[in-house]
């Protein structure tokens, strides 16, 4: 694995029940992702926030965090559990349609093109085995009150399979991630990598033409396990020819729940179903003419970035 580049640190923030605990760093709520979708035929993009619907709108954590430029201290978007749009009994995704500063926040985005598609799994050869990391808030130590994401890393050990979802869904495809995580990082973003290693002349190197670095999906759980407690005692009973050992008033058994290490991400390309939802589509459609507009109507504007479109700046 390469070393991972500050642009995947700055695609993620942390999520917080609200403005108080976001200021405060608290050690609650979970992780989320920036995503941009290109503008298809004038300059820009259209940005959005995407984490899990357990996170942001079941468990209520839907207010924003990101770091400013600067480092004197951090941003906060005030977002309520109304403002993430998904599907009811769908994959465990959640988006806002979000307004952002980018002239003062340390913010990166993963582009639309980057996410891995059902074709792209042929084309690169994508399946079991292949490395992935993932990057979120590891809650013991996350930065308090800036935001430090940290980096797991892993492989896929199962390629998509239908596996219950805490939206109650049960027919919609996850991958099974060689990856250990814990709370905090549910709604991070999980990227595959792979380079193509040949002995050239005797020598081993990386072939530049196969190297793939994509985004595979979003992680939203992981498998529990059940850990027996032993807490029953044996006491050696004296017998004829020997001493024997018996069990003396067997106690019941006892379980703590842990993790396994065995963990779950929804496909990257459940985003882009979600976001043809009309209160995500419409408000990108609007955006759109308009921009179309003030480039017909304004030959300067056509060799120009928008600065912004109702509300979302673009760069």
């Amino acid at each position: 694995m390469p070393t991972i580049s500050d642009d995947f640190l700055n695609c993620v923030f942390y999520l917080y029940p609200s403005r108080e605990d976001a200021e405060k760093g608290t050690n609650l709520g979970g992780t989320g992702f920036f995503f941009s979708i290109d503008l298809t035929d004038v300059p820009g993009s259209y940005y959005y926030a995407v984490t899990n619907w357990h996170v942001a709108v079941q468990g209520g954590a839907s207010v924003i965090r990101v770091n400013k430029r600067d480092g004197s201290s951090s941003e906060i978007l005030g977002l309520d559990p109304h403002d993430w749009v998904f599907k009811r009994r769908w994959h465990d995704l959640a988006i806002a349609d979000i307004a952002l500063d980018l002239e003062a926040n340390k913010i990166s985005f993963i582009g639309s093109e980057m996410l891995v598609s059902q074709a792209d799994l042929g084309k690169y050869g994508i399946g079991v085995g292949e490395d992935v990391f993932m990057v979120g808030r590891f809650m013991d130590h996350d930065g308090g009150e800036t935001n430090v994401p940290a980096v797991r890393f892993g492989n896929i050990a199962v390629m998509p399979q239908p596996i219950e979802q805490p939206t109650g869904a049960k027919d919609l495809p996850s991958y099974i991630l060689d990856v250990h995580s814990r709370s905090g990082y549910s709604g991070s973003p999980v990227f595959a990598f792979h380079s193509k290693v040949e002995l050239k002349g005797g020598t081993l190197s990386t072939v530049v033409g196969n190297r793939m670095m994509k985004f595979l999906g979003v992680h939203w759980g992981q498998f529990p396990e059940r850990w027996e407690i032993e807490s029953g005692y044996r006491t050696p009973v004296r017998r004829k020819g020997g001493s024997q050992s018996l069990p003396v008033d067997e106690p019941p058994v006892h379980y703590v729940k842990g993790f396994s290490g065995m963990t779950l991400a929804i496909p990257a390309d459940a985003i882009t179903e979600l976001l043809e939802m009309p209160k995500l589509k419409e408000p990108r459609e609007r955006a759109l003419a308009e921009v179309r507009h003030a480039h017909r109507n304004d030959p300067v504007a056509e060799a120009a970035e928008p600065e912004a479109l109702d509300g979302n700046p673009r760069h």
